[in-house]
């Protein structure tokens, strides 16, 4: 038997395979289809949320047609000067609402609007006084006098 303490003998040392290059390939391969499947998520997440803010900028258009002379939003806001998409508080609704930031010389309140293929079939004023359906019925009618044919 051999004494490993012996100042006689060798000292054995024992040193490990080198790596294998498969490893790293497969590292390689798998990191690049990874970066590669973000960038495309990414990619269709940022489309997304495009489309979607530029479907809810036509609609503000409409809202600011719509209701801008409406008697309950000419009474409490003044009119519509601007009117802003808000993606979070539409987000945090559970039913099918845009959710839109207006604001007037008299004041500022949010305008949620439920819409059918970008029809407006129903919206609500809410503002720290209260809040009010906003009804097409008590928009006030622009329809010139018909003058009496001789």
């Amino acid at each position: 038997m051999s004494n490993p303490y012996s100042p006689f003998t060798a000292p054995q040392t024992h040193q490990p395979p080198p790596p294998s290059a498969t490893g790293k390939i497969l590292l390689a391969i798998f990191g690049t289809l990874g970066v590669c499947g973000l960038l495309c998520c990414g990619a269709c997440g940022g489309l997304g949320i495009w489309a979607m803010q530029e479907s809810q900028r036509d609609v503000a258009e409409q809202v600011v047609a719509e209701f801008g002379q409406h008697p309950l939003v000419v009474e409490h806001l003044g009119g519509i000067d601007s009117c802003q998409p808000n993606l979070a508080a539409g987000i945090a609704d559970d039913e099918y609402e845009m959710v839109f930031d207006v604001r007037g010389p008299r004041g500022s309140g949010t305008i949620r609007v439920v819409t059918v293929l970008d029809e407006i079939i129903a919206a609500q004023l809410k503002t720290k006084a209260g809040q009010w359906e906003l009804d097409a019925e008590d928009m006030p009618t622009t329809e010139a006098p018909t003058e009496a044919v001789p």
